[in-house]
């Protein structure tokens, strides 16, 4: 599998703060109060984008506006030769709205088929 484009079905790493509900999510109704989280990401707004190279190493910045969850996010993005992908994000929310609790921070990713057992190093 070596040489395959990981990104070719169009859908990159893109930030994701949610979760699927739990029993105990639906008998809050955490579905529906943390809903903003939920589509927070599907509404981002590109705010900057930069990309520069540097010793062999493509780094990439980006910048985006959460209005669902007042809120900015920030992306940033370091590729190797070896098309290592290290991916650092920075959320940063306007305390004073009150939009519930973050479900969950991180990424997704969909893998083309061949990619069904993976390692994973990251938390």
């Amino acid at each position: 599998m070596k040489k395959q484009n990981l990104l070719e079905n169009g859908l990159p790493l893109q930030p994701n703060f949610w979760r699927g509900p739990t029993d105990n999510d639906m008998g809050a109704q955490l579905q529906m109060k943390l809903k903003p989280w939920k589509d927070a990401t599907q509404n981002r707004q590109l705010e900057k984008f930069t990309a520069s190279e540097e010793n062999n190493l493509v780094h990439i910045q980006t910048s985006y506006v959460l209005a669902d969850v007042s809120a900015s996010l920030n992306i940033d993005y370091t590729i190797n030769a070896a098309g290592e992908i290290l991916v650092k994000q920075e959320l940063i929310a306007d305390a004073s709205k009150n939009v519930g609790m973050l479900p969950r921070f991180g990424m997704k990713w969909i893998l083309p088929e061949g990619f069904e057992s993976i390692q994973f190093y990251g938390r």
